[in-house]
């Protein structure tokens, strides 16, 4: 079968059990987030290690399911004393092994917790919003921008978008953008109590381009361990990172904006 046959398929099988896990919330929701972040950190460390760096893979990924359940309880109270204690571990871990430290691998192991960890524990508090789950208004967005800017590139691609994926296109990243705004404003029309037209125009454009810049800033770091994707898990789409890259850089801005700014 061709690539996008494999992606279709993926994708009718995985987007409604998403949506039923998404639409569910509570704890189906945050046992699907601890399930994410844990094979998404596996599939990170585990590209380093392919380049010869040494991240404490599983002591993370512990680490990792605490923030992430402490998170779900109390919010952000635990998650710096968290990222304290993952930094300490991986740094006296460094020091007792002798000739073959190497601080890179102290940066590797408390990244990996500040890119993925902290942007998925923040999932069950947008799924809870007196707004309704924003969750899913950012899982559709997310899939209108990939999907939109995949089909645009095909169709009508000419101008490489970025060295990092040189397939991606400037005309593929703009007709992804624009139509994901789109959807977003529909959004708004049905459901105006919930998302005003400023919300929809703003996070329309915002979240059209954070999910661009997070397929592409993962795309870099396959690229500086020289791997194809981040595994092989999902037929058509490489690994649970490769499919949730852009839902790490576009959650954290959309959580700040619905609780701290918006009216």
């Amino acid at each position: 079968m061709s690539n996008l046959t494999n992606r279709v398929l993926a994708a009718i099988v995985g987007i409604p059990l998403l949506l039923a896990v998404v639409i569910s919330g509570g704890k189906i929701l945050l046992i699907f987030t601890l399930l994410l972040s844990s094979l998404a950190l596996w599939e990170f460390y585990g590209m380093f290690i392919k380049k010869g760096y040494s991240p404490l893979r599983i002591p993370m990924l512990i680490l990792s399911a605490i923030s992430i359940i402490l998170f779900d309880l109390y919010r952000s109270e635990y998650l710096i004393t968290v990222l304290y204690l993952s930094f300490v571990l991986s740094s006296i871990i460094q020091i007792v092994k002798g000739k073959n430290w190497d601080p890179m691998n102290i940066m590797i192991d408390v990244f990996g917790l500040i890119y993925i960890s902290i942007p998925l524990s923040l999932l069950s508090g947008l799924a809870s919003h007196p707004k309704g789950n924003i969750v899913l208004y950012v899982f559709i967005l997310i899939w209108s921008c990939d999907t939109f800017a995949y089909f645009g590139g095909r169709m009508f691609g000419k101008t490489p978008l970025s060295s990092i994926s040189p397939k991606k296109t400037i005309e593929g990243s703009v007709t992804g953008l624009v139509l994901t705004a789109l959807i977003s404003v529909a959004l708004h029309f049905l459901y105006p109590e919930r998302l005003t037209l400023f919300d929809a125009v703003f996070l329309g454009v915002i979240i059209g381009m954070l999910s661009q810049a997070g397929d592409l800033f993962e795309s870099m770091i396959k690229r500086y361990c020289d791997v194809k994707d981040s595994s092989n898990i999902i037929p058509g789409h490489g690994g649970v990172l490769d499919r949730f890259d852009s839902l790490l850089f576009v959650i954290p801005f959309v959580y700040i904006y619905f609780f701290y700014f918006q009216k």
